[in-house]
């Protein structure tokens, strides 16, 4: 039986650092699972700190007429959530700042990384942080660990400490000169050592070269390393377009589309949209879920069809679903999936109305006796596909 987390203790506020809310959408699902009640966002560091202060003050305002507490150990937040993707600039940088300014450098935080050498860092650091992917269970230990009075301030010092110290030890644990040959000779490949942005760079110029083959490499790599990259959708769609796929290029155009969306980047959407068929503009989530579950990607296309069913209105999402999955190859199949995918997500609730409503079903009764339709299985398979399309769209 399903149970929910614990709570963290002491955990009400928290603001949330991130470039968009769709990027946390699942951090944010898991923090007020474990005991946030009030959230605030703040879509880069800047913003951030702005925040913090205002509400710092305010804080510092109701105290101080209570007679309650001196201005020094007042927190803006019981908890700063801060995804490493915020702001145009490293995380370090930011909590770098954030170490040099007394009214802050208390303010619990608590990080997300997909980047080990970050996690390590910080790890050295003493700081909370947690590595993608992590549990409910982990982000509970981490608020908690977080939202520690005890804790120290966060000092300049430390955090440069611990750069220096993961430098080494990653210095130290490089292979030798021979190891390293050995490893070229397994045709290791070269491109798993680069940054994103070089991966996309060296994309772009092949690409510019004529070699789509290798520059289709290079872009999987990015979306690999960084799933809404745009730049690398894009190259893909002009990929596609070199081989004459209009399918393929519409469907990267389309994802391009939903990151830009996503993002809020509205001048480059509406150049992405002007390259689109007019049919695929009305509502990019959706478009953009159906080409997922084609590629087989169960767990992102549920996340699709989520944004999508914000988007679409008074549309339900078991209308949405089913609309994108009957025309597939694999109708029943592709639902189940993308039950198990939301369920896995925890979405439980969205999980059981699409099995209850497109799954769980009689399409009609028959007898026991034999039919003349016994002797024709392609045929009967084929009348058994279209009932079930039938009672589906009567259900949408």
């Amino acid at each position: 039986m399903y149970s929910p987390p614990p709570k963290a203790q002491g955990l009400e506020t928290a603001l949330v650092i991130a470039r968009s809310e769709s990027a946390v959408r699942m951090d944010v699902k898991i923090l007020r699972a474990v005991g946030a009640k009030r959230l605030a966002y703040a879509h880069t560091q800047a913003e951030a700190f702005q925040i913090l202060d205002k509400e710092r003050t305010a804080r510092a305002d109701l105290l101080r007429k209570a007679g309650e507490l001196g201005e020094a150990a007042i927190n803006a937040f019981d908890l700063t959530l801060c995804d490493d993707t915020a702001g145009d600039r490293p995380v370090l940088d930011f909590l770098q700042e954030l170490s040099l300014d007394a009214r802050f450098n208390a303010q619990p935080l608590l990080v997300l990384t997909g980047d080990a050498q970050t996690f390590a860092t910080l790890r050295a650091a003493g700081m909370a942080v947690l590595l993608r992917p992590y549990s409910a269970d982990q982000m509970r230990e981490a608020a908690q660990k977080a939202a520690n009075p005890l804790r120290p301030p966060l000092r300049p010092e430390t955090l440069t400490t611990a750069a220096a110290k993961t430098r080494v030890q990653k210095e130290n644990a490089a292979p030798s000169k021979p190891a390293a040959e050995e490893k070229v000779k397994s045709r290791r490949p070269l491109q798993s050592i680069l940054l994103t942005s070089e991966l996309f760079n060296r994309g772009r110029a092949r690409l510019l070269a004529g070699d789509a083959g290798a520059a289709e490499q290079l872009f999987l790599q990015v979306l690999q390393r960084q799933s809404e990259h745009t730049g690398a959708c894009m190259g893909l769609a002009r990929v596609c377009r070199i081989r004459g796929d209009e399918d393929g290029m519409h469907k990267w155009l389309v994802r391009a589309a939903a990151t830009c969306l996503r993002a809020g980047d509205k001048e480059r959407l509406a150049r992405i949209a002007e390259l689109l068929p007019a049919g695929l503009r009305k509502n990019i989530f959706v478009h953009e879920a159906i080409g997922r579950v084609r590629d087989g990607a169960y767990r992102e296309a549920a996340l699709s069809f989520l944004d999508a069913e914000k988007i679409a209105g008074d549309i339900p999402l078991h209308r949405l679903v089913a609309r994108a999955c009957l025309m597939g190859a694999h109708p029943e199949s592709d639902i189940r999936r993308l039950c198990d995918a939301l369920q896995s997500l925890g979405y439980k609730d969205e999980a059981q109305a699409l099995r209850k409503r497109l799954l769980d079903y009689k399409p009609f009764e028959t007898g026991q006796s034999a039919s003349w339709m016994d002797s024709f299985p392609l045929l009967k398979d084929a009348v058994h596909v279209a009932s079930y399309t039938l009672w589906a769209w009567k259900q949408a």
